[in-house]
């Protein structure tokens, strides 16, 4: 009850039709045994469990209560998904993304009346998970998965994967990893955060997408001869006695990223590749910034190529 005086009728005996009483206070109640274990279909190594309504994408829909088939002589994890309120159960361990609702530890022909339930009531805070990856692709495990904040760091040698659910939710992400961090789901495309950044992203079902663009971005580069621009580069100054050579980052990888280019000499700032498309034109070539003292350029990464969106 949620308080000493309780605001629910109670059952006392003699005070005439308790059965009815009893029967209204369950219907009331009905909503918290929703996957809640049901008595009179478990039997054995099948377990049953009640139905109810959920809400699925913004939608009050019915799931009819049923029973899943228990693994004999293991400990059976038994989730729902939140996309279709779908019930299942496995012996590995509750599934990033899905919701835990019992562990049950079964003998050789039942579940020896050893089962504990998982159900919790959602209080909508934020949960924040800090965690370092190794030098690899990370899947996230399900309780790692259930936070809506994710901080990762590690010591990386390039890009990496952090494997998340795509079942539709936002989350914010800090990358404090040494390289750059994809968030993506076991299929579809993800997210690149650039290292030291962070971004709101969620998850649509099919991919992770992007909400808002990096931020917390460095402080602009000098440089004075050839530079191959690394993951946190943003803003890069050319000042150098000769034309400079930019190595741009490969386009494909980093679609949507934007690079300021300035040069406070007047030589020419050029691409190693054909790779930059200018203000004026679809045709890549090689050309950035003519050799005029405080000439600019924001490069945009458009997935194929680096297209320039701003000069002056």
């Amino acid at each position: 009850m949620s308080d000493y005086a309780s605001p629910l009728g109670t059952v006392a005996v003699g005070q005439g039709d308790q059965v009815t009483k009893a029967n209204a206070l369950l219907d009331a109640v009905s909503p918290a045994s929703m996957y809640g274990r049901n008595n009179a279909t478990c039997t054995g190594l099948t377990w049953g469990y009640h139905g109810g309504k959920i809400m699925l994408n913004g939608v009050p829909t019915a799931v009819a209560a049923g029973t899943v088939t228990l693994t004999a002589s293991s400990t059976n994890y038994i989730e729902a998904t939140p996309a279709s309120g779908v019930v299942s159960v496995n012996t590995t361990g509750f599934t990033a993304g899905r919701v835990p609702l019992y562990t049950v530890t079964t003998g050789t022909s039942s579940a020896n009346n050893d089962w504990v339930d998982k159900r919790v009531m959602p209080l909508g805070i934020p949960g924040y998970l800090a965690k370092s990856i190794s030098d690899a692709n990370t899947t996230l495990t399900q309780a790692e998965d259930a936070n809506d904040i994710l901080v990762i760091s590690g010591t990386l040698t390039a890009i990496r994967n952090v494997v998340i659910s795509l079942n539709p939710r936002q989350r914010t992400v800090h990358n404090n990893a040494s390289k750059d961090v994809q968030f993506i789901g076991a299929t579809g495309t993800g997210v690149t955060v650039a290292s030291g950044r962070r971004a709101v992203i969620y998850s649509d079902g099919t991919n992770v997408v992007r909400v808002t663009p990096d931020t917390l971005g460095t402080a602009p580069l000098t440089i004075t001869g050839n530079y191959t621009v690394v993951e946190t580069d943003k803003y890069i100054i050319c000042n150098g006695s000769a034309s400079i050579t930019l190595t741009l980052p490969t386009a494909s990888s980093y679609a949507g990223r934007e690079i300021t280019v300035k040069t406070r000499a007047a030589y020419t700032v050029i691409s190693a590749s054909s790779n930059v498309k200018p203000i004026d034109t679809d045709t890549a070539g090689t050309a950035i910034l003519a050799a005029t003292a405080g000439k600019w350029a924001k490069l945009v990464s458009d997935g194929s190529n680096w297209v320039i969106m701003q000069a002056g």
